[in-house]
């Protein structure tokens, strides 16, 4: 389909969507999955995820048919969903209290050795990786649910079937056994 096609069927997919299509939804998404796939990965540098991202932003479009006005352009639409989702991943990754971690403890090591000695954030991670086995099971799952795979307190409490306060719980008292982990294990090398 080339995009003049696109363009001359997108008011009628817009009224069809607007309808409660699904299959107008269908076909909006197989002229820009693909394509939105790809813009996402390139900053996810993993298929899976982006493609995670892609469905949330087609669900974002479902959800706010209602509101999308007929000259809407969809191409425009979705890809301003998408770079809000690619920022919104890349701050999560970055503020993940892993990378903090690392972040920390490099300048640290920096501060104390040469260079030719810097940490390197795989090997943080292997040491990550070590400490969080030290951890009663429990703390383990919920600072990965939350920390790694970026789950909301609700979201790990029902796929774990605990309540929100215990996961709260959880992060409080085994983030910091997890740093004080961490800080022994660095000690060690």
């Amino acid at each position: 389909m080339t995009q003049g096609d696109v363009n001359n069927i997108q008011p009628k997919l817009l009224e069809a969507l607007k309808n409660d299509s699904k299959s107008a939804l269908s076909i909006i998404y197989n002229i820009y999955a693909k394509s939105l796939i790809s813009y996402v990965a390139k900053a996810t540098k993993s298929k899976l995820d982006a493609e995670e991202i892609v469905h949330d932003i087609f669900l974002t479009l479902w959800n706010n048919r209602k509101i999308l006005k007929p000259d809407t352009n969809l191409s425009s639409y979705l890809v301003s969903i998408a770079y809000r989702r690619r920022i919104d991943y890349f701050r999560k990754s970055v503020n993940a209290p892993a990378f903090e971690d690392y972040q920390v403890l490099k300048d640290k090591i920096a501060e104390q050795t040469s260079s030719s000695q810097e940490l390197e954030y795989s090997d943080f991670l292997n040491l990550f990786n070590s400490a969080i086995s030290k951890l009663p099971t429990r703390f383990q799952s919920v600072i990965l649910l939350s920390r790694i795979n970026g789950l909301s307190n609700q979201e790990i409490a029902d796929k774990l079937k605990i309540s929100k306060k215990t996961v709260s719980n959880c992060l409080s008292e085994g983030l910091p056994m997890l740093r004080k982990i961490i800080n022994e294990l660095m000690k060690l090398q």
